[in-house]
């Protein structure tokens, strides 16, 4: 016992699987609350399977799984969704006379939900009563959510007003997924006036469901609407500032980025006034969304229109979207950056270095890298990469006679080489020396 607790506290399921195994051997009882903590180990590492194994090995012990423990397994099943294991479980625990509870219903139901099989869900709840259980929120909470989650608002409201005519009331769950649902299908006012009620009923909304009325209101192109309820939320503590993350997370992958901006313009018409790191997110996910203008619009009401200062990887997330599309806008951006104080680093040079190059133009690259040299700001591997590709590829060649020029005019290897292993002896390269061939030789990076 003392080496099955070490193994415990160590969360070594394994090895505890291989003692209770050991204790059968020798002749040594094994408790039902022993194989349960190897479970409940494997459960918090996700292999499930495992799981499932030292459960369906009960009789092997001569231990009797008891109702907590079937549903124990049957939630792990159900995060999974595997609805075939769940109703093996389910009939097999009312075979052995271990009876079910409202917790066992609510999984049931809720597997019933998933497969599609609304009637036979329905059926389930309404006779939990005869079969000795009541109904109670969970068991509702689960049915409302299969049928919204199925488009079916109507049913899920049916339900939601058959829980108060039997005095159940509902928790943040059920309102949340009603709010979602009914939000899902346009039915603004009916969602918003579920959110007003539950308020009043003293039921804190979570964040999600706040988050999830705000986007609705925003993808229907009610933004004064969204701003208000973002701010009354706010004001209440239901959420934060930082809440406009996940919503304009959910416009792009809903593929609503424009609706993102129309929000933000609209609580910078309130005063609304992100913070750097705000300012880097939502530069960031409208860049990721490949959407440099919207990112444009909000660095500049944030940065050039209230002088507000910008971090360093604000300017180089945006300088790298920009230089897809406009060469010298990118380059006019690194330029304010220094304008403003902000120092570039080993990311910006490369950013730029590599934008002039794409854009033919090796002569202003060449120039941005003694720039990087003069400001002493040491390269790395990309650096490197840029470089080789400057000073060996002709393709690259401008129309200016200047020494670089001649590098690849000439095919001048060798100077190349001496010039980047020159940079590397003082320390302004980081990669270690380099090869004839331009190849890295003892890399320590």
């Amino acid at each position: 016992m003392t080496l099955f607790k070490a193994l415990s506290d160590g969360k070594r399921a394994g090895d505890l699987w291989w003692l209770i195994n050991e204790m059968q051997k020798n002749g040594l009882p094994v408790s039902n609350s022993m194989l349960v903590t190897v479970i409940e180990l494997y459960s918090s590492m996700r292999r499930i399977d495992e799981a499932l194994k030292v459960f369906e090995n009960f009789k092997k012990f001569e231990c009797t799984p008891t109702t907590a423990n079937y549903n124990f397994i049957l939630k792990l099943l159900s995060s999974v969704g595997n609805n075939l294991k769940i109703n093996m479980l389910y009939n097999e625990m009312k075979r052995i006379g271990c009876s079910p509870d409202t917790t066992t219903y609510a999984i049931m139901i809720g597997m019933l939900g998933r497969a599609g099989k609304y009637d036979e869900a329905q059926r389930l709840l309404q006779d939990m009563g005869s079969r000795g259980c009541t109904a109670d929120v969970r068991a509702y909470a689960t049915l409302i959510k299969s049928f919204g989650q199925a488009g079916k608002v109507d049913s899920a409201l049916q339900h939601f007003n058959e829980m108060k005519e039997r005095n159940i009331a509902a928790n943040e769950e059920v309102y949340c997924y009603l709010i979602d649902s009914l939000a899902e299908v346009g039915k603004l006012d009916e969602s918003n006036g579920l959110f007003q009620e539950m308020e009043k009923l003293g039921v804190k909304p979570s964040a999600s469901t706040c988050i999830c009325l705000i986007t609705a209101f925003i993808k229907s192109g009610k933004q004064v609407e969204a701003c208000s309820l973002f701010d009354q939320m706010t004001a209440k503590n239901h959420i934060s500032k930082s809440a406009i993350e996940p919503v304009i997370l959910k416009l792009r992958k809903i593929h609503k980025i424009d609706f993102a901006w129309d929000f933000l313009h609209a609580l910078f018409s309130r005063d609304y006034r992100p913070d750097a790191a705000m300012h880097y997110f939502l530069v960031h996910a409208f860049c990721m969304a490949n959407r440099a203008d919207l990112a444009l619009k909000v660095f500049h009401q944030a940065v050039i229109d209230n002088e507000e200062n910008a971090l360093v990887e604000t300017f180089n997330v945006l300088i790298e979207s920009l230089g897809k599309v406009d060469v010298e806008g990118a380059r006019q951006l690194f330029q304010l950056m220094k304008n403003r104080g902000r120092v570039p680093d080993v990311a910006t040079y490369n950013c730029v270095i590599e934008i002039l190059l794409k854009g033919s133009l090796p002569d202003a690259a060449y120039d941005m890298f003694q720039q990087m040299v003069q400001q002493n700001c040491q390269g790395n591997l990309v650096t490197y990469k840029l470089l080789v590709k400057l000073l060996t590829h002709p393709k690259h060649v401008g129309h200016s006679p200047t020494a670089l020029n001649s590098f690849w005019k000439e095919a001048k290897v060798e100077e190349a080489h001496e010039f980047l292993s020159e940079l590397s002896r003082k320390g302004l390269l980081t990669f270690g020396e380099v090869d004839r061939k331009g190849s890295v030789l003892e890399a320590s990076s």
